[in-house]
């Protein structure tokens, strides 16, 4: 579908035009005239619809920005608000990729954005940000009819550090949620008490009215 909408800004009015055809990434372009913006808008959907070439991604492709934006608004605000969250803190090192298409994304740069952020956080997150990398490349695939190799899959991922986890005692418990009942929160207990039947996470847990 082809839209043109008019947008106001301080040294003058333009006209940005959309088109959006299923299968294809959505573009856009800005003109001084309307008509201008109609006529590339009816064209543009033309080509595409007829499997033609338009812009500098093809049919098959799209840009890794583009890709993450609608991972975003598709598919990551569908998680649980804390993993959107965290996804959507993943915005500055996914810019790492911008201005390639996601046929473009070879596993040697997967592995270089590796070992940059290996530079900058530990283990953990990067092997959080390569797994939100390669369910990018998966969705594209998958739902939006983009003809790619999944590059995460073959390179090599951290290490993940040890973790260590003990579970309370019985004693520990009772300990707790009476200690919890002193506290001036009066929904401490009953929060606590959730946590301990269902171990759902403690923002989810804090979330739930």
């Amino acid at each position: 579908m082809a839209t043109v909408r008019t947008v106001k800004r301080k040294k003058g009015t333009v006209y940005r035009a959309e088109v959006r055809v299923k299968g294809h990434p959505r573009l856009s372009k800005s003109f001084d005239r309307k008509s201008e913006a109609h006529v590339w808008a009816e064209d543009t959907e033309e080509a595409l619809r007829n499997n033609g070439y338009i812009g500098n991604a093809p049919p098959n492709d799209m840009f890794f920005d583009d890709a993450w934006k609608k991972y975003l608004a598709e598919v990551s605000s569908k998680k649980a608000p804390s993993t959107h969250r965290r996804e959507l803190a993943q915005d500055k090192p996914m810019q790492y990729f911008h201005g390639h298409t996601l046929q473009e994304i070879t596993p040697m740069m997967i592995a270089k954005f590796r070992d940059w952020r290996l530079g900058a956080v530990q283990a953990g997150t990067v092997i959080k940000d390569l797994n939100t990398v390669s369910h990018i490349f998966t969705t594209a695939v998958r739902e939006w009819g983009v003809e790619a190799a999944n590059p995460v899959l073959i390179i090599k991922k951290p290490k993940a550090p040890a973790g260590r986890l003990r579970f309370l005692t019985d004693g520990e418990i009772v300990k707790l949620l009476k200690e919890s009942r002193k506290g001036h929160r009066e929904n401490l207990y009953h929060f606590l008490l959730l946590q301990l039947h269902t171990g759902v996470r403690p923002s989810e847990g804090a979330s739930l009215t």
